[in-house]
């Protein structure tokens, strides 16, 4: 909900002159450039009259009664009012009493509420006003309202600050505000959002009233709203304080014509808790509104917490290692977490968001969040403290430093006067706290090895703490529960909780994030590229790239800072691959020995894959490497290396064995393909293990060590030879042509009309994407148990074997033409680009021909499978058909689609469009290399050019899926784009499309 303020202020009402209806229209009018407004308060914040005399107040009321009206019916809203006096509200009369006799009233120790009281009687005609608007009925030094707008509540504080004003203005640090009032400044618990209004600062006030004042407003009010000075200066008077407090200082508005006006309309957001203030400015000569400076959009401290955490803790716990902000939490994305049971019949049960941990921290108590290593535990800590402290919690952070220089007995202690206050009431207030309202964040819980002193950290904070949240890299077995639950005192348990991994749609809203705050100025379709680029890491290696949002933040910077966009960022991946490596290393060794044992690992891991074995003896390590010492005349601390290696979980037991194996595969083949690497450089590309590796691709790791070897080296000798071999496979073959119908079961079923997807169909898109991802995850985790080297090479001829040879080798020759486009002359351009076009169709041909020549079999086989299934519903041969056919030519364009992104950029485009495309296979994979590799503008140009020169249906539906992929993948897509895309496909999907755009945008504002 979007909450305006509209503030006036100093408006000096004198006589009608001061009610001109143009200007009034002028201000409404310039509301218009502020966007949607749910509901809309006037602040008017003194200085309403010119000198409180009775004639005054009639233009005041038309004054203000003239805007209440004319923003009424604008916004259809009744418009809510609050007002203050000022010094101008005063009706002087004859009275002539200066600076120096308030002074003395204050030196005498007169009566001070006497002498208010005295002041209040002079302001008559104010309060007639005013209490017909519901202002100052009940007390005339503070008047506290309370404004409901649906769930949301805004206490506001009213301030009358007139009182020992002076006719001469030189009153400053004389005014006064009575003591025992200052309790109902005091933000309510059930209010939202506190505001104060009041004419003068409190610099003006007595420095006895003004410390305690000005201490109380900053602590319970959100927001002030000021007059008098009668400069609003935007950005430098509205200012984040230590308190959080903004201050908004308003100029003077004045309802003359010709005279100079100021007003500030400031949008508060109750979904992120931000404002933008806007100050106006008058422009006599034009007749119009200005904007003359705008603050914001800016997240307020909400006022819920009797404590604030300090400014020296809140910069160091907040600060950001990745140095995309200054606070972490700006681009934090909240994770999945899942329970995880031993048993088979527990419920998991799922926290998605903020709002579902607090809800279930409530019932549970205690949560122990389990992750692996950069998997988010810390950030979610920091998060979670700081929604706590919104949330009306006072939470107290304790980090795993913290746990061998603190006694348990006075923990809670250090830490509050640590991040809190080291005052001693301070924490005696803290102790008196409700225990529903302290809360302490336990990181890193498993660095504390003995579980005996586990139990009695638990045990001293669940007695003096509401609830307790740790974070572990593991799952409290029954060992630890019991203890624990005797010493909780609670019926529940501990509830573990797994951090998910990243997958496309958590990975998607954090690529956005961290590229719109690091790169402010980058385009939605660099982002929509670097998200593709992203999702085709994971679905076509899943494993390698790690789905931890680390490393996916690691991936964005270099990518956004190398602009690496054009290279698909294949060489950023593998940077970052080994950065890590070698930081893990560097942590656990001497600088001067990373070289050593990065080597070290080559050579263990080059015997491994050779000799076909997944673990090694310590035997064989020390044997293999006191060899590569002798050939290479140097020396290495065999027992260190083995330290580094395990500390920085390179290597790891074997289970099982008194053995060792790499941690995981991606590892292995890394090293596997640094130490080929060396040898091509050493002694060329014709070298046996590199025959061996390109042979065997299809089978185990092979085709991941190939992987990194490409990004290790640009060789055009290795991508040829590639070339040559995946012609010599396919020679066989003819190619796919459409035209030709050569395949003609494609043509046999008609496929339904291709609709252009709606924005429910790209919210299951993504859910599908990340559903394939979880699947890929657990396929990944079974193919952990099966041997890598499981495989029979002599079956290397076998046909699903070549072909899959023949997928992989074009994946890596269409990668090559974007890496290696500037190293490539035009022979061998000319020659992979052939590849590319011919070798995917003879692919298809190879896999389709077996099926197009006993297609009326399969069709029968099929429906009697179906037909003598139990519970399976009669269906006919013509939906089997269908539902072949679309499967079918799924996978043409799936497989194109794969080509086409490895090998298409701006750069490569220019010839990869100059072949010559005489079929309309080749048309198809030019749109999609279009598609993947150019702007969406450059899409659309060519989508309509086949669209309007194409008379075959069976084409025009390709193309029409082809767009249909473009509009699902592509968040960039402005309004135009997506028209001109629906000119392509049947009008009443143009309509549900255009219709389901417009319902959004409702939804959204």
């Amino acid at each position: 909900m979007k909450i305006l303020f509209l503030h006036l202020t100093d408006i000096h009402c004198k006589d009608g002159s001061d009610l001109n209806n143009h200007k009034l229209e002028q201000m409404i009018n310039s509301l218009n450039s502020l966007g949607d407004i749910d509901e809309c308060i006037l602040v008017a914040s003194g200085d309403l009259a010119y000198s409180g005399a009775i004639n005054e107040y009639k233009v005041v009321r038309g004054f203000i009664g003239t805007i209440l009206s004319k923003l009424g019916k604008k916004l259809d809203k009744y418009i809510k009012l609050l007002i203050v006096p000022g010094n101008h509200d005063i009706s002087y009369g004859t009275s002539s009493r200066t600076s120096e006799d308030i002074i003395e009233l204050f030196k005498n120790g007169k009566n001070i509420d006497d002498e208010l009281e005295k002041d209040h009687a002079l302001m008559k005609n104010f309060w007639d006003y005013a209490n017909s608007k519901n202002c100052f009925k009940h007390n005339r030094s503070c008047d506290v309202k309370i404004i409901q707008f649906g769930n949301f509540t805004i206490q506001a504080n009213l301030i009358n600050t007139a009182p020992f004003s002076t006719k001469k203005m030189d009153n400053k640090e004389l005014h006064y505000f009575p003591e025992d009032k200052l309790y109902s400044l005091l933000k309510k618990e059930t209010v939202d959002l506190a505001i104060t209004v009041m004419h003068h600062s409190t610099e003006w006030f007595r420095w006895d009233t003004k410390n305690n004042l000005e201490d109380t407003l900053l602590k319970n009010s959100e927001v002030v709203f000021q007059g008098h000075e009668h400069i609003a200066k935007g950005v430098q008077q509205i200012e984040n304080n230590k308190n959080g407090t903004i201050i908004s200082k308003g100029g003077e508005y004045s309802g003359r014509f010709t005279h100079e006006s100021t007003f500030s309309a400031m949008i508060f957001d109750s979904t992120d808790f931000t404002i933008e203030n806007t100050i106006f400015k008058w422009n006599k000569k034009e007749s119009i509104f200005i904007k003359e400076d705008l603050f914001g959009p800016h997240k307020i401290k909400k006022k819920n917490n009797e404590f604030e955490p300090n400014d020296d803790f809140i910069e160091q716990f907040y600060a950001d290692n990745q140095n995309l902000a200054d606070d972490v939490t700006d681009y934090f994305v909240f994770p999945e977490l899942n329970t995880k049971y031993k048993a088979q019949s527990e419920i998991k049960k799922k926290i998605l968001d903020e709002e579902g941990f607090f809800s279930v921290l409530s019932e549970i108590k205690c949560i122990n969040i389990t992750g692996r290593n950069s998997s988010g535990k810390s950030a979610l800590l920091k998060y979670l403290y700081k929604a706590s402290l919104g949330r009306g919690f006072t939470p107290l952070y304790l980090g795993s430093d913290d746990y061998k220089s603190k006694k348990i007995n006075k923990l809670l202690r250090d830490l509050f006067e640590e991040q809190y206050s080291e005052e001693s009431v301070d924490f005696n207030r803290y102790e008196q706290l409700d225990r529903d309202k302290k809360i302490v964040f336990v990181d890193d819980f498993n660095s504390i090895n003995h579980i005996g002193s586990r139990d009695k950290l638990l045990e001293y904070l669940v007695n003096n703490v509401g609830y307790v949240i740790l974070s572990s890299n593991e799952i409290f077995d029954v060992n630890l529960i019991e203890p624990v639950k005797n010493a909780l005192k609670y019926e529940s348990d501990i509830e573990n909780y797994i951090i998910s991994d990243f997958y496309k749609d958590k990975r998607e809203e954090l690529i956005i994030k961290v590229c719109e705050l690091n790169s402010p100025e980058i385009c939605r379709d660099d982002i929509d590229n670097l998200i593709r680029v992203v999702d085709a890491f994971v679905l076509k290696k899943f494993g390698l790239f790690n789905l931890t949002p680390d490393f996916i933040i690691q991936y964005i910077k270099f990518f956004l800072g190398q602009h690496a966009q054009e290279r698909r960022g294949e060489g950023v991946f593998n940077l970052i691959f080994e950065t890590n490596i070698r930081n893990s290393i560097i942590k656990n060794s001497h600088k001067s020995e990373v070289e050593d044992f990065m080597i070290s690992l080559e050579e263990i891991a080059f015997y491994m894959h050779f000799n076909k074995t997944e673990n090694i003896s310590s035997t064989k390590i020390e044997e293999i490497i006191n060899q590569y010492c002798k050939d290479y005349a140097i020396k290495i601390d065999i027992q260190r290396f083995m330290e580094s290696s395990l500390k920085s979980k390179i290597i790891q037991s074997s289970s099982g064995s008194l053995n060792y194996e790499f941690s995981n595969r991606n590892l292995l083949s890394y090293f596997i393909a640094k130490k080929i690497n060396k040898l091509i450089e050493r002694n060329g590309p014709d070298i046996e293990e590199l025959h061996y590796i390109l042979n065997n691709i299809c089978f185990g790791i092979n085709d991941t060590i190939l992987l990194f070897l490409s990004y290790l080296r640009s060789n055009t000798k290795m991508v040829l030879n590639l070339c040559k071999q995946v012609n010599k496979i396919l020679d066989p073959f003819e190619e796919l042509n459409f035209d030709k119908s050569n395949i003609s079961f494609l043509k046999k079923a008609q496929l339904d009309n291709i609709s252009a997807p709606n924005s429910t169909d790209r919210k299951v898109y993504k859910e599908h994407a990340t559903e394939r991802e979880r699947h890929l995850q657990k396929q990944e985790e079974e193919i952990r148990y099966v041997s890598i080297y499981d495989y029979d090479e002599s079956e290397i001829e076998r046909f699903p074997n070549n072909i899959n040879r023949a997928i992989k080798y074009m994946e890596i020759i269409s990668k090559s033409l974007v890496s290696q486009f500037s190293i490539l002359n035009s022979t061998e351009k000319t020659e992979i680009i052939d590849c590319i076009y011919k070798i995917p169709n003879k692919i298809l041909y190879a896999i389709l021909k077996k099926y197009d020549d006993n297609y009326d079999q399969i069709i029968e086989e099929i429906k009697g499978l179906l037909d003598v299934m139990e519970g399976s519903p009669d269906i006919e041969k013509e939906k089997i058909e269908k539902f072949f056919v679309s499967f079918s030519i799924a996978l043409c364009l799936s497989l194109y689609d794969n080509i086409a992104f490895n090998g298409s950029d701006r750069k490569t485009l220019g010839l990869l469009n100059e072949f010559e495309m005489d079929n309309s296979n080749y048309l198809i994979m030019n749109l999609m290399m279009i598609e993947n590799g150019d702007t969406t503008d450059g899409f659309i140009e060519n989508f309509k050019r086949l669209m309007d020169n194409s008379g075959d249906l069976f084409l025009k539906q390709l193309v029409q899926l082809v767009a249909r992929k473009h509009i699902m993948t592509r968040d960039a897509l402005n309004h135009s784009q997506r028209s001109k895309l629906l000119e392509g496909f049947p009008e009443s999907s143009k309509k549900q499309i255009l219709l389901s755009s417009f319902q959004s945008k409702k939804k959204a504002r």
